[in-house]
C-alpha cells in the first residue's frame, strides 16, 4: 500500500529555490520554489553545536571553512557567520525568511501543507530521534519522505514504518547489482518506498528504462537526480521515472504541461 507522502503523486522536487541562481536552503528560497510549481522540496539536515536541526543545501560547502569544520562543530549563528564572511559567487540575505540554515521546526511550520524530501546527514542516532520529534510535533509524518546513511534510516525505519523512506546509497548499488545480473527477479520486496537516482555512477547508467520498469513493478518510486535540461526531463519521463530533481522547476512544469 502506497504511504501517504506519495499521493498526489509528487513529480517536482527542487532544490534551494527551485529556479537557477536561487541556490540556498533559505524560507524564502523555498516560499519561491513553492511558487514556481515543485511538488517537494528537497533538503539536507544536519545537527549544529547548539542542538539545532537545520537545513542546508550543498551549495553551502562551497564555504571552505563550512566544509573543512563541518555544521555539528558550530553554533548555527557561527554558520551563518561564516558562510557570510567568505567570499562566494552566491548571493546571501541578511536575514530573516532570506537567513541561512533556517530550522526543521520554521520550515515545516511556515508550509504546513509542503511536502519535504530529508537528507539526515552524518550517523548520530541524536538526529534521528530529534527530527522524528519535531515531525511528530508538527503533524508532518504524511509529507516526508527521508534519505540518510544505513544506521539512521534503520533507526527511522524501526520507528516509524509509516514514514516514507529512500533507498540508501548502498542501497541503490544493490538495487542495480541486481538488476544488472538478472537476479533482481529473486526479490520481491525492499524495505525503502523510493530509489532516488543519479543518471550515472561512474560509467554505469543507472537511470535505465528497465531499472526502472523492475521498481515500478514492486511498488518501488524512482526519482532522477539533477535533471534541468528539456532533452533529459522528457528522456527521463518516457523511461517511467516518477519525478525529477531540478533546480528549475519554472522549466519542468513547462515541459510537463505542454
Amino acid at each position: 500500500m502506497s504511504k501517504p507522502f506519495f499521493q498526489h503523486d509528487p513529480l517536482i522536487f527542487t532544490v534551494g529555490g527551485g529556479e537557477p541562481g536561487r541556490p540556498m536552503d533559505t524560507l524564502r528560497n523555498f516560499k519561491n520554489a513553492i511558487d514556481s510549481g515543485c511538488d517537494v522540496i528537497q533538503s539536507n539536515i544536519s545537527f549544529t553545536a547548539d542542538g539545532k536541526l537545520v537545513l542546508h543545501s550543498d551549495a553551502i560547502y562551497l564555504n571552505t571553512r563550512i566544509k573543512s569544520g563541518g555544521i555539528e562543530t558550530r553554533r548555527r549563528s557561527e554558520l551563518v557567520a561564516l558562510f557570510n564572511e567568505e567570499e562566494t559567487e552566491i548571493p546571501v540575505d541578511s536575514g530573516g525568511e532570506g537567513a541561512l540554515f533556517p530550522e526543521l521546526d520554521s520550515a515545516l511550520q511556515d508550509f504546513p501543507e509542503q511536502r519535504y524530501h530529508f537528507f539526515l546527514t552524518g550517523g548520530n542516532p541524536r538526529l534521528a530521534q530529534a527530527f522524528l520529534e519535531s515531525i511528530d510535533a508538527a503533524g508532518a509524518a504524511d509529507r516526508i519522505l527521508v534519505s540518510a546513511g544505513r544506521s539512521i534510516i534503520r533507526i527511522i525505519r524501526s520507528a516509524r514504518p509509516d514514514i516514507a523512506t529512500a533507498f540508501t546509497l548502498g542501497g541503490v548499488l544493490v538495487f542495480y547489482a541486481l538488476f544488472k545480473t538478472g537476479l533482481i527477479g529473486i526479490r520481491k520486496k525492499f524495505p525503502a518506498d523510493a530509489l532516488i537516482l543519479p543518471e550515472t555512477i561512474g560509467v554505469s547508467y543507472i537511470a535505465n528504462p528497465g531499472l526502472i520498469h523492475e521498481a515500478k513493478m514492486r511498488g518501488i518510486r524512482t526519482y532522477i537526480l539533477d535533471v534541468n535540461g528539456d532533452a533529459a526531463a522528457r528522456r527521463f519521463l518516457e523511461s517511467g521515472a516518477d519525478g525529477l530533481v531540478t533546480k528549475n522547476a519554472p522549466l519542468i512544469r513547462s515541459i510537463i504541461s505542454r
